[in-house]
């Protein structure tokens, strides 16, 4: 009624009061806080409704982001009761993936957006030893002084140093050359000898080679006259 007297016709309309009286929590929860790069990253997602909704298809996403963005997702649709709970095992394969932090975002799709609930960092680290390949001395080599000291090093991150150990001394750092070589030199007694290369990753790992055997001769051979004195005349030829 308006204040002139005029009445309207009744109007109806039907509302829906909607309650919860808790809230959804998750949490995402990697099985261990580093992983070799190339190794699988285990973790288990756990939800709990404290709502009096029932989620009979929940959609569910675990994103792994590093620093250039998304690595990787993991999706799903779970079944969430009023007031229950559920753990939900995931994997990532993390072959190919950047050295670092990765952080494990886990979100539910609610109201038409998705909803971050926790969130967990992991490591990758690199735990592959560097590739190494003896080149010099060959193995039974006879050489003289000084002996040529060289080795073929890779590394899927990088190379931090090379070296060798002459008879189990100490390391002798060697020399970064072009295409993965590095080379030095040594200058050991005459004899018998071995020697061991080490490569070392950026991450501390490391690879030792075999020993490998050479001899050292230094000493020139002895020319023996005999039969002849030194200035003597000879009336016919001398063999």
């Amino acid at each position: 009624r308006d204040a002139a007297g005029n009445v309207s016709a009744p109007a109806q309309i039907t509302v829906r009061r909607f309650h919860i009286d808790g809230e959804l929590t998750g949490s995402v929860l990697p099985a261990t806080a580093e992983v070799a790069r190339g190794a699988t990253l285990d973790a288990t997602v756990a939800l709990v409704n404290g709502t009096t909704q029932d989620h009979a298809a929940l959609p569910l996403r675990i994103r792994a982001l590093g620093a250039s963005g998304t690595l990787d997702t993991h999706a799903a649709n779970v079944a969430l009761a009023p007031g229950g709970s559920l753990s939900h095992p995931f994997a990532f394969a993390t072959v190919g993936w950047p050295l670092g932090g990765v952080t494990l975002e886990l979100a539910v799709f609610l109201d038409e957006d998705w909803e971050v609930l926790h969130s967990a960092t992991v490591a990758i680290v690199d735990r592959e030893p560097p590739l190494l390949t003896p080149l010099a001395p060959a193995n039974g080599a006879l050489s003289r002084t000084p002996v040529a000291l060289r080795a073929f090093a890779s590394d899927d991150d990088a190379v931090a140093s090379v070296a060798a150990s002459i008879d189990g001394g100490a390391w002798l750092p060697l020399a970064a050359m072009e295409a993965g070589q590095w080379q030095g030199e040594t200058a050991p007694a005459d004899g018998p000898h071995q020697v061991r290369f080490r490569a070392v990753d950026a991450a501390g790992n490391e690879t030792v080679s075999a020993p490998i055997a050479f001899t050292v001769d230094t000493t020139p051979p002895q020319i023996v006259v005999s039969g002849l004195a030194d200035g003597g005349l000879y009336g016919e030829a001398v063999q």
